[in-house]
């Protein structure tokens, strides 16, 4: 890894640390701890039973996919690759394209004949569906605040505005999918200069994408059902959290609390979005008449919960490396010996 990115996760460290210091030196904590102490124990089991069933969904969908790409795994061959993934994007969320490669290397592994711009299609798709409908929730969110919002400064229309543009460059991604029309095209020639030779697998792996988002393709529509269905039960965990912990917050309340929690993921690639998911919520709970400190124990309860998950998803992760370096010695011991 190079020196500059050591440090630029460095700073981004040092920022979400200070960010979280002061966001709860400023709202204080007690009734913070009397909203997370008061959590039942019930309404833990609801709620990871929402989020594994989240999880069942977004697996089952990403075989779909890759039965489409003309590969069949079990279930069980997924779930590995799967919460590594999940694990590195959650608390690593600026080693995205890392996070992705080794998911489909681990598929690679299971699988010698797969072809790299199959699989690497196959992970891009999964995440498409995935960005896709959590912009969705970002845009349900926006509206779901503005119907409840009598007047809004400037600055959040423009910060409105500016959300707009992944929504509008998603629908146009769409549009030019389903009309079979390039869009690496458009930038040809600096993919050529900058990837050289390797610009064509670029190529090919959009169309791979392309004909996979075909309307008339029965997978995409069995894909894209179960990824609104994994996003209703992600609301539902988020609807359960605050159900348990006492906020009285109305459904449409509920989704514009889930549609900035995906904000505060994407805005900056702070690990588990510390700090700035707190002051988001804070602002929001505020907006409907809750204390801010109600906001805080959410994102506390909300990202405790989503860390289960991702802790599980480092373990694999490591256990993945360890082997991979295990193999690696293998291979150069029997090198020497010949």
């Amino acid at each position: 890894m190079k020196k500059k990115n050591i440090f630029f996760i460095f700073l981004i460290l040092i920022f979400a640390g200070v960010l979280f210091y002061l966001v709860y030196r400023k709202i204080g904590t007690e009734k913070i701890w009397q909203s997370l102490l008061s959590f039942s124990p019930i309404g833990i089991l609801v709620v990871f039973l929402m989020m594994i069933i989240s999880h069942i969904i977004g697996i089952l969908r990403w075989q779909i996919i890759l039965k489409d790409k003309g590969y069949h795994f079990e279930f069980k061959e997924l779930i590995l690759p799967w919460f590594v993934n999940f694990g590195i994007t959650f608390f690593a969320p600026f080693a995205f394209a890392g996070a992705e490669t080794m998911r489909a290397s681990i598929v690679k592994e299971k699988k010698k004949e797969a072809r790299w711009k199959k699989v690497l299609s196959s992970v891009f798709i999964d995440k498409l569906f995935e960005g896709t409908t959590s912009i969705l929730m970002i845009f349900l969110g926006i509206l779901s605040l503005v119907f409840y919002s009598v007047n809004l400064s400037y600055k959040m229309w423009l910060f409105f505005l500016f959300l707009m543009i992944p929504i509008l460059g998603v629908g146009y991604f769409y549009f030019k999918a389903f009309n079979s029309q390039s869009i690496a095209k458009f930038a040809e020639k600096p993919l050529r200069k900058i990837f050289n030779h390797r610009a064509e697998s670029i190529f090919q792996i959009e169309e791979e994408i392309f004909n996979f988002l075909d309307k008339n393709n029965k997978n995409f529509k069995e894909a894209f059902f179960l990824a609104i269905l994994r996003q209703v039960f992600d609301f539902l965990a988020c609807f359960f959290i605050l159900f348990f912990m006492g906020a009285n917050l109305n459904i449409l309340q509920s989704i514009a609390v889930i549609g900035f929690i995906y904000i505060s993921f994407y805005i900056i690639p702070v690990p588990a979005a510390i700090g700035i998911l707190e002051i988001i919520q804070a602002v929001i709970f505020n907006h409907f008449g809750f204390a801010p400190q109600l906001g805080a124990a959410f994102s506390l309860l909300y990202r405790a919960f989503f860390f289960v998950f991702a802790f599980l998803g480092i373990v694999f992760s490591f256990r993945v490396i360890l082997r991979w370096m295990g193999k690696s010695i293998s291979e150069m011991v029997k090198e020497n010996n010949k």
